[in-house]
């Protein structure tokens, strides 16, 4: 594709390009009302194959929002694919990759043949067991895409039907003055099926067009590292795009992964897009370098979607073939939003994050992304997963500096949010600077507007030494203290009432003589007391590092990034710490911390970070232990 990618990229089913760049292809028109059908994947539902893969399925996959009349206006699905799957639920996607290793000659013909006659997941799978996984996913990049023009001026597609293409849909690169419209794409949901793709194009109008994608709905891309820069390859800008409806996707407008030669100046507006997993989707991998900027989209309307604005530098791309010179990290910056409302979004509202954690990984090269403006956007129907899958916030803004959030109101949760407790806004912002939180965005409901004060601390500078400044934030009455049985993500409550698996070990040695711990209930907040040391026990006997605790059961921890817990510690003695473990006593340590404060302190939240190990189910519920070590006194825990 360009000189410096390390991989073959396959010709399109329909192909205009030249490679004189001092000579492009000009005045090229793609019209009519004719269909562009790729063949490429059978027809099913993600692994599901629809009868023989063969007999169309339009009209059988309806979602909320789709017409009624499905004899008329249903649309097909495809299967979804994959290094392996392919073998067994692609069409022409199936045949690129089985010639591709055939071509090889590292693999004999009976081996070869296995592949290409495989009729289910698991025959695919027993077939591939031997080929190497680089030439599976080589094999696999080799699918064609169905439209590619590249080196073009003056072009026009319009009124055309694109279907089922092995890869993307329509690519058109290194071309300037582009007009698509009226364009109808039929993709959902064949694995990396972009519908209208434009990468280091210039001077683009799209209008009118809709696409059901299995992949980014309309994209850009600015291709990758330093080869981008040192190649002088334009960068993709002035993009008009409007009027469009866009159901099914990954991302609605869509700009990276490939951000190495910048991606700028395009006004996005009057748009729909409806079950978009993100319906504005920015993203680069930490490697690929370069920006977006000066992007603004205004007066659109999305429903059901993951995540409405994306703003990510920790991309990876797990089926990419290329590799490329590292360039630095990439930025997003002077983004404007206006006029948006969004119906149901269920992992993020708004996430920017750039891949920073200068307290945990100083390795991660610090930027931002920043000079934002949000005004006027409205979100209903937040949170149907109920706890949180994407970075422990319906907000989330991480690295996000010098932007503004005006009239950026959440007006209702979803059910589900409200019954586990996370029906809160703005409760995780991280690693950001002076942020301006203006009008109905602080009505959000249940906004945390504490987190929301502290983020607006400004940077100033006196005698040339720049510090950041704490927000002061006024008195207020304490909330109530919550009635338990809480998942927030970031920091999640849940009532001493819940708390089963009572142990001390001191007991089963028969050192000590006690009941406790166990759970007090004469206070009308409860607690657990007393986790009794092990030499002023009852039994007078002297037993210390013995360890005594109890368990939280049922707990969410997908996204789990810290755990507080109010703790007593009633002595200025001695020495008390708190082991947190995963699933049993003796499980996982997933935290801890040793208590310092003073008896007089009375109870404390005791914070501590969490670190999942690697593999953890977060698709289930877990046991969280608190195990205690005690000698010279007693502690008490709410």
């Amino acid at each position: 594709m360009y000189p410096f990618y390390t991989d073959t990229r396959g010709w399109g089913l329909v192909n205009a390009m030249t490679a004189d760049e001092s000579n492009p292809i000009t005045n090229v028109r793609v019209t009519g009302t004719g269909t562009l059908y790729g063949n490429g994947w059978k027809y099913g539902a993600g692994s599901t194959m629809y009868e023989d893969g063969y007999t169309s399925n339009k009209g059988k996959n309806t979602q909320a929002g789709d017409p009624t009349d499905t004899e008329t206006w249903g649309l097909p699905r495809y299967m979804g694919g994959g290094n392996v799957n392919v073998f067994y639920q692609g069409i022409q996607s199936k045949d690129s990759a089985y010639k591709y290793l055939k071509n090889t000659g590292k693999y004999d013909d009976a081996k070869i043949e296995s592949l290409r006659t495989a009729t289910t997941a698991a025959e695919a799978t027993a077939a591939a067991n031997g080929i190497s996984k680089d030439d599976l996913k080589f094999a696999y990049a080799t699918r064609s895409s169905l439209l590619i023009m590249r080196n073009c001026e003056n072009v026009y597609v319009g009124d055309i039907t694109i279907e089922n293409p092995s890869n993307h849909s329509v690519n058109i690169l290194d071309s300037r003055n582009i007009a698509t419209t009226n364009v109808k794409v039929f993709s959902y949901d064949g694995n990396n099926g972009d519908g209208l793709g434009y990468g280091c194009s210039q001077n683009v109008i799209c209008w009118g067009n809709f696409t059901d994608t299995g992949d980014d709905n309309l994209g850009f891309g600015a291709s990758v590292g330093m080869g981008a820069r040192d190649s002088e390859i334009q960068t993709n800008s002035e993009v008009w795009m409007f009027d469009n409806f866009l159901r099914e996707g990954h991302g609605g407008l869509a700009a990276g992964s490939h951000t190495g030669n910048g991606i700028q100046d395009v006004l996005f507006e009057d748009t729909v897009m409806n079950h978009i997993d993100m319906a504005f989707r920015f993203k680069s991998a930490p490697t690929n370098g370069g920006f977006g900027a000066n992007i603004t989209m205004r007066d659109c309307a999305v429903a059901d979607t993951n995540q409405g604005w994306v703003f990510t530098t920790s991309y990876g791309d797990p089926n990419s073939a290329s590799s490329t010179e590292h360039a630095e990290i990439g930025e997003f910056y002077n983004f404007a939003s206006y006029n948006v409302s969004v119906y149901g979004a269920n992992q993020n509202t708004i996430q920017v994050l750039a891949d920073v954690d200068p307290v945990g990984d100083t390795s991660k090269p610090l930027h931002s992304h920043h000079n934002m403006y949000f005004q006027d956007i409205t979100f209903g129907n937040v949170g149907r997963n109920g706890s949180y899958k994407n970075k422990s916030g319906w907000e989330t803004l991480i690295g996000c500096d010098n932007s503004v959030f005006y009239n950026v109101y959440t007006k209702s949760y979803n059910s589900n949010s409200v019954s586990k407790k996370t029906d809160k806004a703005w409760n995780n912002i991280q690693y950001c600077n002076n942020l301006v939180f203006q009008g109905t965005t602080w009505d959000s409901l249940n906004a945390c507007t504490d987190k929301m004060k502290a983020a607006m601390s400004g940077i100033t500078v006196t005698d040339k030494n720049v510090k950041a400044e704490d927000y002061k934030p006024e008195t207020t009455t304490p909330d109530t203290p919550s009635g338990g049985d809480e998942t927030t993500g970031e920091t999640w409550t849940v009532s001493v009432d819940k708390c089963s698996d009572f142990f001390n070990d001191a007991v089963e040695a028969k050192k000590v003589k006690t009941s406790l711990p166990k759970v007090e209930t004469k206070n009308t907040i409860h607690n657990i007391g007393y986790i009794y040391d092990n030499e002023n026990n009852k039994g007078g006997t002297p037993a210390p590092g013995y360890e005594q605790g109890f368990a939280f059961p049922d707990c969410d921890v997908a996204g789990l990034e810290k755990i507080i817990v109010p703790i007593a510690r009633q002595t200025d003695n001695g020495t008390q710490k708190v082991s947190v473990r995963l699933d049993s006593k003796t499980g996982t340590e997933i935290a801890s911390a040793t208590l310092t404060k003073a008896k007089a302190d009375g109870y404390v939240n005791i914070e501590m970070p969490v670190t999942l190990p690697e593999g953890v189910d977060t698709s289930k519920t877990h046991k969280i232990f608190f195990v205690f070590t005690s000698t010279g006194q007693a502690i008490s825990i709410m």
